[in-house]
């Protein structure tokens, strides 16, 4: 294979690879691909390519399934040290040491959807990658490894981060954002962010907001619409009452002296000041992330003996797998069982 310098982002200075390869890359999915899942595919994409170019290996696509397995191996252990320092040198790896198991699935599956997209023979589809994928996880959990996640923002989380927010125009707008966010049926950070003035209707008690294109439902149709009322009604109304104006981005920057912009907040914001706000409240931060709102709002429905199928219609969640996890995070008070030595 002829070596070419390509300038790649996120790649660092000194990447070798095949300009085709980093052109099926950019092409791997069609615009009917959330933007951030497509980012997060080419992201594991270039990063599996840069591993089997510097390691040695045919960084060409379509994969073949000895180098998975190889790949799987060495992310599990650990790298060869000159490898893993010349990766984090290039800017390619984010820091030296062994890849969590769960990084490691997540870049298999962006490898296996690349591969179907462009219906190539998925080596991942192979018996042998699949067996060793699952005794890696195994050989993960046997060495301590626990699935890191999030902790859910309950009402009474909810309640602490709302109460350190002062009534400046910042402090409306987190307010603001937290409440809808939660109440709204627990609403992803894009949705949050990607939340319009024009999708929303002022109804007695609060607003009627129409949901447009979410992770679930791509195409925009066929939109729910969900009620925000109450105390997150109440905080919407006050934090609009600033913004004086009837479309554009419900949620918008903030310049440093205060003063409200015309832009919206990024999903990353949303995250930011969810654990800005916790930390502020007295809780650990690093527990908290936007995915807490929404897994929050399913737990408190447990908590409160909720029925399980009117949460998933406000929240949207489509696997029943999914939304019962968090659902029997906060039931687990509520069975009977737990009392049976009294």
């Amino acid at each position: 294979m002829q070596e070419i310098v390509v300038s790649m982002s996120g790649a660092g200075e000194g990447g070798h690879v095949d300009p085709a390869l980093y052109e099926q890359v950019r092409e791997i999915i069609d615009d009917g691909t959330a933007d951030n899942t497509r980012r997060a595919y080419r992201s594991d994409l270039r990063y599996i390519a840069a591993w089997a170019y510097h390691s040695g290996r045919n960084p060409d696509f379509p994969m073949h399934r000895d180098a998975v397995i190889a790949f799987i191996a060495e992310h599990l252990a650990g790298l060869p040290d000159d490898l893993d320092e010349l990766l984090v040198d290039l800017g390619i790896k984010g820091k030296p040491g062994p890849h969590a198991i769960s990084t490691i699935e997540r870049r298999i599956y962006a490898l296996s959807v690349f591969h179907r997209s462009k219906e190539l023979p998925n080596p991942v589809d192979d018996q042998r990658v699949k067996d060793f994928l699952m005794k890696a996880r195994k050989a993960a959990v046997r060495r301590g490894y626990r699935p890191s996640k999030k902790r859910a923002a309950t009402k009474d989380i909810v309640d602490r981060l709302a109460l350190t927010c002062d009534f400046d125009a910042r402090g409306h707008r987190d307010r603001a954002m937290i409440l809808f966010g939660f109440s709204s049926g627990g609403r992803r950070r894009s949705e949050i962010a990607d939340a319009n003035i024009e999708d929303l209707v002022e109804v007695e008690g609060g607003y009627i907001y129409s949901l447009g294109k979410s992770k679930t439902n791509q195409d925009g149709r066929g939109g729910r619409e969900v009620a925000v009322l109450g105390e997150a009604g109440d905080a919407l109304r006050s934090w609009l009452a600033l913004v004086r104006d009837t479309k554009g981005p419900i949620f918008r920057r903030l310049s440093p002296q205060g003063f409200i912009q015309k832009s919206g907040i990024s999903d990353k914001t949303v995250a930011r000041i969810v654990k800005e706000r916790a930390q502020q409240a007295g809780l650990d931060p690093a527990l908290f992330a936007g995915h807490s709102l929404r897994s929050g709002f399913i737990t408190e429905g447990g908590k409160q003996n909720l029925n399980i199928f009117n949460l998933m219609e406000m929240s949207g969640h489509t696997s029943m797998q999914t939304a019962r996890g968090y659902f029997q995070a906060g039931a687990a008070l509520h069975n009977p069982a737990a009392r049976l030595f009294g």
